[in-house]
């Protein structure tokens, strides 16, 4: 869930856009809380109420774990439609370690 919430490359556009009669920190810290409250209690409602439907018996594999093999081609569109995700997201994911890279590079190399 880490992974879920680096948006450090345009928090500072964020916090530029925000009026400025209480503190941007105060602001952003309010905003930032909630959304990482609502997404925390979102996934955990869905685990349990996955976990109560199922219990120990849910599949690994959600696509296939039910039996549905037929159509072939939705579950093969499906599964492409997770590698194009995890692809997109990986850029976002790699932003501050290609951040602090090209920090520790520009003071190595000036």
């Amino acid at each position: 869930m880490a992974f879920a919430y680096s948006y450090s490359m345009i928090l500072i556009e964020i916090q530029d856009t925000v009026r400025s009669p209480p503190a941007e920190s105060k602001t952003m810290k309010k905003a930032t809380m909630i959304s990482v409250l609502v997404t925390t209690l979102f996934y955990m409602l869905c685990g349990c109420f996955g976990y109560a439907a199922f219990g120990d018996l849910s599949p690994g594999n959600l696509l296939t774990g039910f039996g549905f093999y037929n159509p072939f081609w939705l579950v093969d569109i499906a599964n492409a439609a997770i590698v194009i995700h995890l692809v997109g997201a990986y850029q976002v994911y790699s932003q501050p370690l290609f951040a602090f890279v090209e920090m520790k590079a520009n003071e190595a190399f000036p």
